[in-house]
């Protein structure tokens, strides 16, 4: 499957490079989701949702690596700031290139809501904290941090809870709107 990915992706770049829009588009590549692993680090909560994205422009000025939290919410805000998208939006992601807030990822698999962000992995069931993992440190999650890092369990599942609870009442109001509160207002 790999090699027919890379394979697909060649060919779609040797017919890119031919067309007279190639020198002046943003091409943006992301997994949807992880390959099945044998690897235990990729088989944890934060190891399944983690994927490659790829931002490329045929100039070369996009270089480097993004070594904070990114997340599939975050692509469009990153677009609209590479393009240079002047007018306000609503996201509740970020640019990479804006630090208005902690860069950050909340998933919800299985009953528990997971916000991952610095090098920690906050677990909530919709109640309380399950669990708080140094993941760059403990890639398997087997030190549970709750009780030696309180105030870092408390600020992360405020978080947690102002996402669901914005999330939430936007959708039920359909409301989703650059005046909603809580919402990442770019612009």
């Amino acid at each position: 499957v790999v090699g027919y990915a890379d394979y697909a992706l060649r060919k779609f770049f040797d017919f890119a490079k031919t067309q007279p829009w190639y020198d002046n588009t943003l091409f943006v590549l992301a997994a949807d989701h992880t390959a099945e692993s044998e690897t235990k680090n990729i088989q944890t909560r934060v190891g399944i949702y983690s994927i490659p994205i790829i931002f490329f422009r045929p100039n070369g000025e996009l270089k480097g690596r993004f070594s904070e939290v990114f997340q599939q919410i975050d692509i469009m805000p990153t677009v609209l700031d590479l393009l240079g998208y002047p007018k306000p939006y609503a996201a509740f992601g970020q640019s990479i290139y804006s630090n208005q807030y902690p860069h950050s990822a909340l998933t919800f698999r299985q009953e528990i809501y997971q916000l991952i962000q610095g090098s920690y992995v906050l677990q909530f069931d919709g109640e309380s904290t399950r669990g708080l993992y140094d993941f760059k440190k403990d890639s398997l999650h087997n030190v549970n941090l709750i009780s030696s890092e309180p105030e870092r369990v408390a600020q992360l599942e405020r978080q947690v809870k102002a996402f669901i609870q914005v999330y939430n009442s936007s959708m039920l109001n359909n409301e989703l709107t650059l005046a909603q509160p809580g919402v990442n207002s770019q612009g």
